[in-house]
């Protein structure tokens, strides 16, 4: 059973400031002069209370993770055909690490914190979903509300369909969680129907990539929190599977923007991946990382700049720790690499029973996604990557066991 010792451990309670953080984070339309989100402003003002109580804390491995990527970033500036656009990514990336990561790590020092911050974040992520629904059902963008492409995919804002999918995804996997974990039927109820509102804003940015986390991680999910208990958990999920497909059959058939979004869906499929061999080695993507592939022995030691391989190719490369390599050189490239190895590492620490719980599941999720992002740098989707390694135990049921001496506190 692990210890943690009690004065050292006191748990932070969730605040007005840490609500509002954690609700605008996934807000990425809320912008302030020079780019930085509402959410920064609000986590720089809780790092400087940190700071002024003695609370700040950085964990040394992600920190020296972050001090290879700074050196790495300022060596590839020598170089750099865009200073503005690597110092604006360098910013991001900072806020991730210097920011996000210890106002993590300040709230979610214990267990029973974890539900709080997730159900705020994802009612963040609510807001989102119910702007791109209000959308088709009005037509009204809100000046926030875009489509782009050919295809008529979503974003918000400045922020891209693909980035909008993962934190759609995010959202949509924590009202899973609670609607798995939760024991009153209305309110499982009500889980269950905002996680179908969210899934829809994830059908309309048509990310492949995002559906495809999305089915992984909803499909993962069912399993860990269903599959110790008994059989009575698995003729729940049936009825609610079947139930769920006849309402979207029901509306595939019956409601026109649906049918309209799956059917472009269908076709961004063919287009991406294409039914045979040849088409897939004509997809954008395979051409850019072959000719990419020939700037490695150029930029390996000392890169062009973080965030400007698209100089080289003409385009963003989707596949950031190879473009890492030749932005920000060896010594940059390690840090990112130990950036997203150290959570994955966090995950295999932990014991057996409580490894693969949600915060686990999301965490290797977004990883996955971020190998196919140019430059993921986003605080937003960062927030669950991180969340292995700031929570010290998660378990299905957070309680606290608390042994007779006062010294030491049992997490059960």
């Amino acid at each position: 059973m692990l210890t943690y010792d009690i004065n050292n451990n006191k748990e932070k309670r969730l605040d007005l400031l840490g609500i509002l953080y954690f609700f605008s984070l996934p807000l990425t339309f809320i912008k302030l002069p020079g780019g930085l989100l509402f959410s920064d402003l609000i986590g720089i003002i809780l790092v400087v209370k940190m700071m002024f109580k003695n609370k700040y804390r950085v964990g040394l491995p992600l920190l020296i993770a972050f001090y290879f990527f700074l050196m790495g970033s300022l060596l590839g500036m020598i170089r750099s055909p865009d200073d503005l656009r690597t110092v604006k990514s360098i910013v991001q990336q900072t806020l991730v690490i210097l920011v996000l990561y210890p106002v993590m790590k300040n709230y979610l020092n214990g267990c029973s914190n974890l539900k709080k911050v997730l159900n705020v974040y994802k009612n963040g992520v609510l807001i989102l979903a119910f702007f791109i629904i209000s959308f088709y059902l009005s037509g009204n963008t809100f000046g926030i509300i875009n489509t782009v492409f050919a295809s008529s995919r979503i974003a918000i804002g400045e922020t891209g369909p693909n980035v909008i999918a993962r934190i759609l995804v995010i959202g949509a996997l924590i009202t899973l969680y609670f609607s798995q974990v939760g024991f009153k039927y209305r309110s499982n109820v009500i889980w269950y129907l905002q996680f179908f509102v969210i899934s829809f804003g994830i059908l309309a940015t048509l990310s492949i990539s995002g559906i495809l986390l999305w089915v992984i991680g909803s499909t993962w999910l069912l399993y860990v929190y269903n599959s110790k208990k008994n059989i009575k958990n698995f003729s729940r999920l049936l009825v609610i599977g079947g139930a769920g497909l006849l309402v979207m059959i029901f509306l595939y058939m019956r409601v026109d923007f649906i049918q309209d979004e799956i059917e472009m869906l269908l076709q961004r499929v063919n287009s991406a991946i294409g039914i045979n061999s040849q088409s897939i080695m004509n997809n954008t993507r395979f051409i850019l990382l072959r000719d990419f592939l020939d700037y490695l022995g150029d930029y390996w030691i000392m890169g062009i700049g973080y965030s400007n391989s698209n100089y080289l190719v003409g385009t963003v490369i989707h596949f950031p720790l190879l473009a890492a390599l030749v932005e920000v050189g060896l010594i940059g490239f390690l840090g990112i690499l130990v950036m997203y190895l150290y959570p994955i590492y966090m995950i295999f620490k932990r014991k057996r029973t409580v490894r693969w719980d949600v915060t686990s599941v999301l965490s290797v999720l977004i990883i996955l996604g971020d190998m196919i992002q140019p430059n993921p740098n986003y605080r937003f989707t960062w927030f669950a990557i991180l969340l292995p390694v700031v929570i010290f135990t998660s378990k299905e049921k957070y309680k606290y066991k608390r042994k007779e001496n006062e010294n030491n506190i049992y997490i059960e």
